[in-house]
């Protein structure tokens, strides 16, 4: 942006970032510095820039930096004049200038082109050295700060109008926002049953178009399942043609043979149609037999099993009845036994009777002689005859206790003899009755 109606001082506030002019002409005035200024270009610092710097004057640089000056003329020697310019009329001759319409500027049509300008303009570098920069005057600096000063007032001014109309745009899109916020809230509260019903209505279409899906996988699972079999019938089909074709002549005989013979077959149908029905019936014939042989073996099988289980039986039952004779033979042994002893206990019984008897004669001879027959006799006999009589007395008392004794004991035995003979077997039982054992 320019800060002054003058270009050429513009152009050198510019390009003073990089190049010192007031150091190269300390003591001019304002106005040749601008003439001055008008014939030099520095190069900006932007390293893709082609501008250069087009120096008429011979006064040297000194402030140390380097300066790119491109002259109109190639650098050559005085030997080489003749020869470059030939080359430059060579040059002139082979550039070719096109105008483009949109831009204005002037390109070289062509590489030939380009390379020709490129030798002709060739850039000269010239190095000037640090220590020869003087130190820059006032008046330049006050002049510089001027320039700037202007340029950032003006930069200042335009921000402020381009802010001024910026909040004035954005104030009035900020009405036009409520407004449209304020006109769609309205439509919301008025569309709102709309929006349900449209959504109640895709729910509807979805769990369809679902259904549809699911029907569409399906059908195209049957598809192809249906293309599978239309492929193996018609490869079925084909073999079935060439086998027909195969054998077409010996259908043809046959034929031929049945017509010309005097058989019970008129035609090969008839033919076929028995042989079918002989097929038919020996596969049933074969079925029942192999059904019945199944049967066989299945009973053949299952009488095996019985055996067997009989024969299990058997065994044990012979085990069993030879544990039962062992224990009849036991059984009788003890039979045997408990008689003898029976027999010892009823003879030592019969002699425990008698002697009970023998003891209740004579106790009761006894009571009859010295109780009933003579008791006032008894009263008045000596003292020796009333001690032998209390020591015959005795003698009887102790017999008594022997005798209970001996009937107590031939109590025990008969109870368990009893227990013997009810704990006993059967086949026991028969041999000896309950009335024995009493007896």
């Amino acid at each position: 942006m320019p800060t002054s109606d003058n270009p050429s001082l513009d152009n050198v506030n510019d390009e003073n970032k990089d190049f010192n002019i007031e150091a190269s002409i300390p003591n001019i005035k304002i106005k040749e510095l601008e003439a001055e200024a008008n014939n030099i270009q520095v190069k900006d610092s932007n390293p893709k820039s082609d501008e250069v710097s087009n120096i008429k004057t011979n006064e040297p640089n000194l402030t140390g930096k380097t300066c790119i000056v491109q002259t109109n003329e190639p650098i050559i020697s005085g030997e080489e004049v003749e020869t470059n310019q030939a080359f430059r009329d060579i040059v002139d001759n082979a550039m070719v200038e096109v105008t483009p319409p949109a831009t204005g500027h002037t390109t070289h049509a062509g590489a030939f082109g380009d390379y020709f300008h490129a030798k002709r303009n060739k850039t000269k570098i010239i190095h000037f050295p640090s220590w020869e920069s003087p130190n820059q005057s006032p008046e330049f600096k006050l002049y510089i700060a001027k320039c700037e000063l202007l340029r950032v007032t003006n930069e200042l001014s335009e921000t402020r109008r381009q802010d001024a109309q910026n909040r004035l745009r954005l104030a009035e899109q900020g009405e036009e926002l409520r407004q449209k916020q304020e006109q769609f809230s309205e439509l919301i509260v008025n569309t709102e049953p709309f929006i349900q019903q449209n959504k109640e209505i895709w729910t509807r279409f979805d769990r369809i178009i679902s259904r549809n899906e699911t029907k569409d996988a399906l059908l195209k699972e049957k598809t192809k399942v249906l293309i599978e079999d239309t492929k193996k019938f018609s490869k079925w089909e084909i073999l079935m043609k060439i086998l027909v074709d195969l054998y077409q002549p010996f259908k043809t005989s046959v034929s031929t043979c049945l017509t010309q013979s005097s058989s019970e077959f008129h035609d090969l149908e008839s033919l076929m149609n028995s042989y079918m029905s002989k097929l038919y019936a020996k596969y049933e014939l074969l079925g029942e037999f192999y059904e019945s042989i199944h049967c066989i073996d299945e009973t053949q099988h299952h009488f095996g099993k019985e055996i067997s289980r009989h024969n299990e039986t058997m065994k044990q039952l012979s085990d069993k009845v030879s544990t039962l004779r062992t224990h009849l033979r036991e059984l009788t042994s003890d039979r045997i036994g408990l008689e003898e002893q029976l027999t010892l206990l009823m003879k030592e019984k019969q002699i425990a009777s008698l002697h009970w008897i023998e003891i209740q004669k004579s106790l009761d001879n006894a009571y009859k002689l010295f109780i009933l027959d003579n008791p006032e006799r008894q009263r008045t006999k000596s003292k020796p005859k009333q001690v032998s009589t209390n020591t015959n007395t005795i003698r009887l008392e102790d017999k008594v206790s022997q005798l209970q004794t001996q009937h107590d004991y031939l109590n025990q035995v008969l109870q368990a003899a009893t227990g013997l003979y009810e704990s006993a077997s059967d086949t026991m039982r028969a041999h000896v009755s309950v009335e024995t054992i009493s007896f």
